[in-house]
């Protein structure tokens, strides 16, 4: 079964009383002095034990879509038979077969690509409003002016946590039907491509070109697949994809207008096996202070300051000090939360509204 299957949960859960079941039911005929029986009760409670880790452990990662896959979770490659994009070709109706729909009639589609500017291959799910599959499926050219709006995940973590494990689909769609937002598109890359490793979206000399990616191979890929017109996004991501929306956005306001920082920290956090020059290096090159300091471009930013959040709440305050004109900010503060799904659900609203109001902004 699938690392993220519900199934998988469901059944750890009833093996995991069945053995408790049976070592209380047997506990007596080995509870002889022999070391075989020794051996025995040992061998069962250490079963037992690994069963109710492994519950917990597949129920969390359920919970927060840390790992796709058994692969993934054990440091392998993604080796899926999806077809890797190298000729950038627009999308048509025979795409859509392969995609999930949601309830509203939107069309998330899977995609793995072969990033030209960044050398890796890397994976992303899109979601399609359904103005635009209504396009793809009657043959007639879409539009070209949907507003994207981008989603990055934490570390460890992948882009399901937000289709998954916020609805982050259903929620843009509701929002539509509200008269929120107008239609959009939402994209979610993969910034986790290495196996045990947090680029934290920088490009790693010597290793992944994780910002490249995300400012061209992403954009440019999506833009020609689906036949838009360049034009500036939204990026928004939590933990570790709330440090990569703000420095993505100060860093290529041309391609992120707008950037929301959930629960996100605002100076890179070098992975350890990087040595301590490049880190150097890096903490030089990808520090904020250094743009809010001199002229930082004109962007709008959403910021989560959640109190009660060890991991950000200090970072966040100290970034929200330092930022000053053109940029404007919108601060979200939660009391009495910590740094999880349930605090971060609790403020998308607010976080759509936000967008809602970006959008209605003109273009620089």
């Amino acid at each position: 079964m699938a690392l993220t299957d519900p199934k998988l949960f469901y059944f750890l859960i009833v093996l995991s009383i069945l053995t408790f079941a049976s070592i209380v039911y047997f506990w007596k005929r080995l509870s002889g002095s022999k070391f075989a029986s020794l051996v025995s009760r040992i061998l069962s409670l250490l079963i037992l034990n690994i069963l109710i880790v492994m519950t917990l452990g597949v129920g969390l990662n359920n919970y927060g879509q840390f790992y796709a896959s058994w692969g993934e979770l054990l440091g392998a490659r993604n080796t899926s038979p999806l077809l890797v994009d190298t000729i950038l070709t627009e999308i048509d109706s025979s795409e859509l077969a392969k995609a999930k729909f949601t309830s509203n009639g939107s069309a998330i589609v899977h995609r793995l690509v072969r990033g030209e500017s960044a050398g890796i291959t890397g994976d992303f799910f899109i979601a399609l409003p359904p103005s635009f599959v209504s396009s793809v499926k009657s043959g007639t050219k879409p539009r070209t002016d949907y507003p994207v709006i981008e989603f990055l995940s934490g570390y460890p973590g992948h882009p399901s946590a937000w289709v998954k494990g916020m609805d982050m689909v259903d929620r843009l769609d509701q929002a539509h039907l509200d008269g929120k937002l107008p239609e959009v598109i939402s994209v979610y890359p993969n910034i986790n491509l290495v196996p045990k490793f947090d680029a934290e979206c920088m490009n790693i000399p010597g290793g992944p070109q994780m910002e490249s990616w995300l400012v061209q191979d992403v954009p440019k890929y999506v833009n020609q697949w689906l036949g838009l017109a360049p034009q500036p996004w939204t990026v928004v991501g939590y933990s570790t994809g709330g440090w990569c929306s703000a420095m993505l956005s100060l860093r290529h306001p041309l391609q992120f207008r707008a950037a929301g920082s959930i629960a996100g920290y605002y100076s890179p956090l070098v992975d350890k096996q990087i040595t301590a020059s490049i880190k150097k290096e890096l903490t030089q090159e990808y520090s904020l202070d250094t743009i809010l300091a001199g002229q930082p471009p004109a962007i709008n930013l959403f910021v989560l300051n959640s109190v009660n959040d060890t991991f950000s709440h200090s970072a966040t305050l100290a970034f929200l000090r330092r930022v000053k004109a053109p940029i404007s900010v919108t601060e979200v503060e939660l009391s009495g939360v910590g740094h999880n799904f349930n605090a971060w659900k609790k403020i998308l609203p607010s976080m759509i509204d936000w967008y809602s109001k970006v959008l209605a902004k003109p273009v620089p």
